[in-house]
């Protein structure tokens, strides 16, 4: 991942344990954009994408939003 590592070599490059902190929170992230997502009609690459076009992030344009409905329930995790 390109940011990351850009991230590493700015703050963490002689610093190892820092470089581990930022890959474990960019997992993270990772994982919890996966979860957000899942089962939605739309990908993260894609809203970048929709929300700079048309209006969108105005909301003028209310008819060009794509059809975000969860396909499936979320998962769940323990304790939720």
């Amino acid at each position: 991942d390109q940011r990351r590592d850009d991230i590493i070599r700015r703050y963490a490059t002689t610093d190892i344990q820092r470089q581990e902190e930022i890959r474990h929170n960019f997992l993270i992230c990772r994982r919890l954009e996966e979860a957000l997502f899942a089962g939605l009609d739309i990908k993260p690459a894609e809203l970048a994408h929709w929300a700079t076009r048309n209006d969108n992030l105005t909301g003028r344009n209310r008819t060009a939003a794509p059809q975000i409905v969860a396909s499936s329930p979320a998962p769940r995790t323990p304790g939720t």
